[in-house]
């Protein structure tokens, strides 16, 4: 076997892709660990079952080689040009420690503002929610523009 391949930052967003669910409710981690020495598929002992999922995945699609059509390239124009469209909610933290918020995976430094993007697998109910927790836990360090 070779080197592992370097695993993506953003496993995060490839949660939500069908291929990924389907893999996942599949195989256990050593199921995984099995099928990837199959393939002769290199990975480290450390992995997540995520990385191992994404590495079964990407040698899955390294075997096919994808023939798209012109109307499956228009529907990907399409939802890229969607994609950019997503709700923002800024904050500010007006307290003198870093807070994280864990639906949307933001971390709001002390006496800064940032800004969280709505994407599909996160929900504006959600967010507002745990930052109304946090204020009540901070004493209302959160600030929403």
């Amino acid at each position: 076997m070779t080197e592992p391949k370097q695993v993506p930052g953003n496993l995060a967003d490839l949660v939500i892709n069908p291929e990924y669910a389907e893999v996942d409710e599949t195989y256990t981690v050593k199921e995984l660990q099995a099928e990837l020495k199959g393939l002769g598929v290199a990975y480290r002992s450390s992995d997540s079952k995520d990385a191992l999922i994404w590495r079964f995945l990407d040698a899955q699609q390294d075997d096919l080689e994808p023939v798209e059509t012109e109307e499956e390239v228009q529907v990907e124009v399409e939802v890229e040009a969607e994609a950019e469209e997503f709700e923002q909610i800024t904050v500010y933290n007006d307290g003198a420690y870093n807070l994280y918020e864990p639906h949307s995976r933001t971390l709001f430094y002390a006496r800064e503002e940032a800004v969280i993007e709505l994407k599909p697998r996160v929900t504006k109910e959600r967010v507002l929610r745990n930052i109304e927790q946090i204020n009540a836990t901070r004493g209302k360090v959160l600030v929403i523009r």
